[in-house]
């Protein structure tokens, strides 16, 4: 995705210097995998938060909770966990963190590909 955005940028706006084609091209690439990762994320994370239910029952002897209703699992499978948040919340909840996630992995995505283009900039000089 990162090559296709930066291509057709360099064409489009061939004026640019290839380091803004080359921040621009990562922006959107790694936004875009934020948008198509993260109703995965919102899965494995919901499926993780109720794996360990001796571990829910020992933190529930602090709590108000009873164990038998934390120990209890919500969700039996990963389309379980799709179905049930989209009946709760609507396909927006399958997003849910997405800003978070945005925020954490755009700009390293956008660090990493400048330092990656600047090296291959310098290994073809040589």
């Amino acid at each position: 995705c990162y090559e296709h955005c930066r291509w057709h940028l360099a064409a489009a706006f061939p004026s640019l210097p290839g380091t803004v084609h080359s921040l621009s091209a990562s922006l959107a690439a790694s936004s875009l995998s934020c948008v198509v990762v993260n109703p995965l994320d919102v899965v494995a994370t919901r499926l993780f938060a109720q794996s360990a239910p001796q571990r829910a029952v020992a933190l529930s002897a602090s709590s108000s909770c009873s164990a038998a209703a934390i120990a209890t699992p919500v969700y039996s499978s990963p389309l379980d966990v799709v179905v049930k948040t989209v009946l709760a919340d609507g396909v927006p909840g399958l997003y849910r963190g997405l800003g978070a996630n945005i925020a954490r992995v755009v700009p390293h995505t956008c660090i990493t590909f400048a330092i990656v283009e600047a090296l291959r900039a310098r290994i073809s000089k040589r």
